[in-house]
Parts: structure tokens; C-alpha cells; sequence
């Protein structure tokens, strides 16, 4: 969660963004992509996260998405993962990853910080919509219960394997 507040240096009032230091992430189904397809030969997938984006406002006004980590899905770190795929760019970092499954660690803009449980797919991306504003379009990969949601009711992906 951000937290504004203002710092008085030298009689001049600035506004600073702060976070909060406690994590207490949420738990989630797995998420993975919308319809499994198998490829030969190709042992990676890619996972993108559409984590919290915040403005910046050090003289430009853009959104980067917050980063995140992921883990091995018996909780070692495996990579801190910068959110850009550029300096100053809205858009998330696309991640090679093997084939399996892991556990992403991310700030969502309504609900803090979470944990997903993620499956990495041959030749497949994995998307994990944690920014507002991004909504599926209910029925589009079939009954509503395909999706996984925040407990809050936010949709931030489709659950794995059922497409």
C-alpha cells in the first residue's frame, strides 16, 4: 500500500510516496494461460505480471508497475523481477521461465501484496492482472468460475489448466 505524506526540507513543502514495511500477502488459486497448447521441443514459457502501477512524478508523469518476486513453489526466492521493460516504460517485463510451477509475489493496487501460485506452460505466457482498470470480460474464456480473483472480487487471471 502507498502511503503520501509531506517532508518540510529547508521551509519547502514536498510530497513523498511511502510504503508500508508489513507484508501479509493474500493466497491465491493458480493462474495460467487461457488455453493450453502443446509445442515440441520447447521447454520455456514466459510470465508476465501487470503488477501495482503508481505515477511518477519526477518530472514526468508516466506508470511503471511496481516489482515482484518469484519463487519455486516450495518458497525459495528464485528472482527479483525489475517491471519495465525499459527505463521509463508502462510496460510489464516479459520472463523466460522453465516449465513448471512457481509462486509470484506482488503489490496489487487494491488489495497489497499477494501471492500467486503461477503454472509456466511450453511456449505459452502466463499474464497476472494486478493493476485496476483491467477487467475480463466475463464469459469470454467460458463460466466465471474459470477466473481467479482477489478476494476483494478483482479477476487476475484465469485459473490454470481448465480451458
Amino acid at each position: 500500500m502507498r502511503r503520501w505524506f509531506f517532508v518540510i526540507l529547508g521551509g519547502l513543502a514536498v510530497l513523498a510516496i511511502g510504503c508500508t514495511t508489513a507484508r501479509t500477502p493474500v493466497v491465491l488459486a493458480p493462474v495460467g494461460p487461457a488455453r493450453p497448447e502443446q509445442q515440441a521441443g520447447v521447454a520455456t514459457g514466459y510470465l508476465q505480471v501487470y503488477s501495482a502501477a503508481w505515477p511518477y512524478f519526477d518530472g514526468v508523469y508516466y506508470y511503471p508497475h511496481t516489482d515482484y518476486r518469484i519463487y519455486s513453489e516450495d518458497g525459495t526466492l528464485l528472482e527479483r523481477v525489475r517491471n519495465a521493460t525499459a527505463w521509463m516504460d508502462e510496460n510489464p517485463a516479459l520472463v523466460r521461465l522453465a516449465v513448471g510451477r512457481y509462486v509470484v509475489e506482488a503489490e496489487s493496487e487494491s488489495y497489497g501484496w499477494v501471492r500467486v501460485p503461477v503454472v509456466i506452460e511450453n511456449g505459452r505466457t502466463t499474464p497476472v492482472r494486478l493493476e485496476r482498470g483491467w477487467y475480463a470480460s466475463v464469459g469470454a474464456a467460458g463460466t466465471d468460475g474459470e477466473y481467479v480473483r482477489l478476494p476483494n472480487g478483482l479477476i487476475v487471471g484465469t485459473r490454470a489448466g481448465t480451458n
